[in-house]
């Protein structure tokens, strides 16, 4: 008999049905909290003017940044949705609690996940627009998806049609394909990690256990949700990555359509369901269509040398099928629209759009730091209010196209143009106008005195306590210097390789599984 492994994702635990959600946190006892001075004592007087701590600390340390609520929690920190001041465009940022990455295995992990947000450019990967490092946390800036996860909207409707379901599993395929193609695998493809925005643009979400492989390197980290792993990874064998991630996304669209995993145990038995993952006998319900049967069958083959590979899938006649697609297909293959979604790719001065640098000078950015942050590719405050802008120009276009006012974000763009007014109203237009250009500057300005143009990441690690919690200034000054990457340099990052990534990868393969130095090509 086979062996079989526990599949173990970092910090996360698996559900194996729809209804629970067992990854929630459970929330432990409350403990008191001391009396004292300093900084605490102004968190404890900002919570009694209705400031939560954690929002109140993460605003102190975002300047240019309205921080708003909570939107998810994970093990390490939260994701809050926040206002970008200059353009009025809502974001989301994940907030990383360094204190609490305290295993070299996850401070990788984090490492691994920023790394490979700053390559991603695909309108169905999550984008990454700046990264804001402190001794104690550390902010990932990245777009926001109004309609929350895919697990939340499978909930709410039981199950999706086919007609429904078709466009959102197209646009995770779209999001693979591309991530393997810059030799990406995500290797944690579920329900969860999967965001929808308003628009109905589906976006893959955390590669923190992502390896960065060539389709064809053999892989030995067994690691993933259990219910979504391939039968390679439960078996403790080596394996190729883009065949996972057609498994897992397999069990997510047979999820989708039937509002049930395939494979479970009633009982929340690991070695049950590993058992079953195993046998690969794949019961799909009476109602679901030939041709998705067939795709489903095709796509959750136990054996990984038969099962489908993301072209393949995409040419299935199930995927294809246009007739029975609805307005959603037709979303989905609107190449500009698509393109609209996605960050340009700045690699000279030629491709920046020159209407969009004017308005930054006028919010007080310098015309040639807008070029060369924007050219190098850095993820700052700078060039996240580039693209920004760029972003609520293409929705207010995409509104006035669909003729859609109810649109979030594009009513709260940057530079939309106003109704027409009469002639006495004009003068206090542009006194509200020069209002609002004069408070953007200030907001430049602060972002400049905090370092937060240079806006990299510097280190995962949690760094010592800068000074007394009852002396402010000591404690912003080391701020300050953690946030310059002029004064300090990140080690992780430069020494960062392709090898090193992979480190933990070379355990040895179980008994009977091939060798990489044999099966690589």
């Amino acid at each position: 008999m086979q062996a079989v492994g526990t599949v173990v994702a970092a910090g996360e635990r698996d559900s194996t049905s729809l209804p629970v959600r067992s990854d929630d946190p459970t929330p432990g006892p409350a403990r008191p909290r001391p009396v004292t001075t300093g900084i605490v004592a102004k968190e404890r007087e900002e919570r009694l003017a209705g400031a939560r701590p954690d929002t109140a600390a993460a605003q102190r340390a975002l300047p240019g940044y309205a921080i708003g609520k909570t939107v998810g929690e994970g093990g390490f920190g939260k994701v809050k949705e926040a206002k970008h001041e200059l353009t009025g465009l809502r974001v989301a940022i994940k907030i990383y609690d360094k204190l609490k990455i305290t295993e070299a295995a996850d401070r990788r992990r984090v490492e691994r996940e920023i790394k490979i947000l700053k390559k991603v450019n695909h309108p169905n990967v999550v984008r990454l627009f700046e990264v804001i490092d402190t001794p104690t946390r550390l902010f990932l800036v990245m777009d926001l998806s109004e309609r929350g996860s895919l697990l939340d909207f499978v909930k709410s409707r039981k199950k999706l049609t086919e007609a429904v379901a078709r466009p959102m599993f197209l646009q995770i395929m779209y999001g693979l394909q591309y991530c393997h193609e810059e030799d990406i695998v995500h290797r944690d493809i579920k329900l969860e990690n999967v965001l929808i925005d308003y628009t109905g643009t589906v976006r893959l979400i955390d590669f923190g256990l992502a390896a960065m492989a060539s389709p064809n390197k053999w892989l030995r980290v067994h690691c993933g949700s259990p219910s979504y792993a391939a039968p390679e990874i439960v078996g403790r064998k080596s394996y190729l990555g883009p065949a996972v991630d057609v498994w897992s996304s397999g069990i997510v669209l047979f999820a989708m359509v039937c509002g049930y995993l395939p494979f479970q145990s009633p009982t929340g038995n690991k070695q049950e369901l590993c058992e079953k993952i195993l046998r690969g006998r794949l019961k799909t319900p009476d109602w679901l269509s030939e041709p998705l049967c067939d795709l489903l069958s095709k796509m959750l083959c136990k054996k990984p040398e038969l099962r489908l590979t993301i072209d393949e899938v995409l040419n299935h006649p199930w995927c294809r099928d246009e007739e029975n697609a609805g307005t959603y297909l037709s979303f989905v293959q609107n190449a500009p629209l698509r393109q609209t979604q996605s960050l340009v790719q700045v690699k000279s001065e030629k491709h920046l759009d020159e209407d969009i640098l004017v308005v930054l000078e006028s919010y007080g950015f310098g015309r040639d730091d807008a070029i060369r942050s924007l050219v190098k590719g850095e993820h700052n405050y700078l060039t996240t209010s580039y693209y920004l802008l760029m972003m609520g120009r293409s929705m207010k276009a995409m509104r006035g196209q669909r003729g859609d006012a109810g649109d979030p974000q594009a009513a709260g763009a940057a530079g939309e143009s106003a109704p027409v007014q009469p002639a006495s109203q004009a003068a206090d237009a542009q006194q509200q106008l020069r209002d609002q250009t004069n408070k953007r500057r200030g907001f430049v300005d602060r972002i400049r005195g905090e370092g937060q143009l240079a806006g990299e990441v510097l280190d995962v690690e949690a760094v010592p306590s800068p000074g007394p919690a009852d002396n402010p200034d000591l404690h912003r000054a080391r701020t300050d210097e953690a946030q310059s990457v002029h004064e300090r340099t990140s080690l992780f990052l430069k020494s960062l390789t392709l090898a090193k990534e992979e480190g933990e990868d070379e355990e040895e393969p179980a008994e009977g599984a091939p060798r990489p130095a044999a099966a690589a090509s």
